[in-house]
């Protein structure tokens, strides 16, 4: 899984301290690729370990890994954020929020 770290509302102090402790992960502890951002501005990025022990190849930035079904959760997160935030009902129809999506005589879960 590829890390995220929110830090959009951190302190400056917060940031250092999660790029100080980034900054001091070492293989085999962690192998994977971290960005850190605010906004617009990345404030850390870094790969750590192999993408392939078997043929050494190290983590690059740009390293693609299979994430498998961990975005519904993380999509799950979002819109339920959404929903306290009273940006979001669930029981309203997607294609009222996207409308890319073609209207249709059934429901789309």
């Amino acid at each position: 899984m590829s890390g995220k770290i929110a830090c959009s509302q951190a302190s400056n102090e917060n940031k250092e301290s999660i790029i100080d402790y980034l900054n001091n992960i070492t293989y085999p502890e962690f192998s994977d690729v971290v960005l850190l951002a605010e906004r617009d501005s990345v404030l850390f990025e870094k790969a750590y370990g192999y993408s392939s022990i078997e043929y050494e190849v190290g983590n690059k930035i740009n390293t693609l890994f299979s994430i498998a079904s961990i975005t519904k959760a993380m999509t799950a997160e979002a819109a339920l954020q959404l929903v306290d935030k009273g940006l979001l009902d669930l029981d309203t129809p997607v294609g009222k929020y996207l409308q890319v999506i073609p209207t249709r005589q059934y429901m789309i879960l």
